[in-house]
């Protein structure tokens, strides 16, 4: 099996657009949204353009998790994805 990791920057609208037009290009499998100003200021945005991908998606906020309502998830098993990502693995 390989992995590889992509790195792409965002911090306005449009450098999230951009972004995403790339992962759908790339034929990205995943995404994990990284912790920060810009993913907070614009998470709406990045749900959304997530769902539109219909990609797993790792989010640094419970926020992003509440926002994705079309997810196909049912919200008990939400809560369990909405944990820090080391908290997760412990258990």
């Amino acid at each position: 099996m390989s992995l590889s990791l992509t790195v792409l920057k965002a911090h306005q609208e449009a450098e999230y657009r951009r972004a995403f037009a790339a992962i759908r290009n790339q034929g990205v499998e995943a995404i994990v949204v990284a912790e920060g100003p810009g993913s907070f200021t614009h998470r709406q945005l990045i749900v959304q353009l997530v769902e539109d991908l219909r990609l797993p998606a790792v989010y640094p906020i419970r926020e992003c998790v509440d926002l994705a309502d079309s997810c196909r998830i049912p919200p008990t098993y939400r809560a369990c994805f909405a944990k820090p990502l080391v908290r997760w693995l412990r258990y």
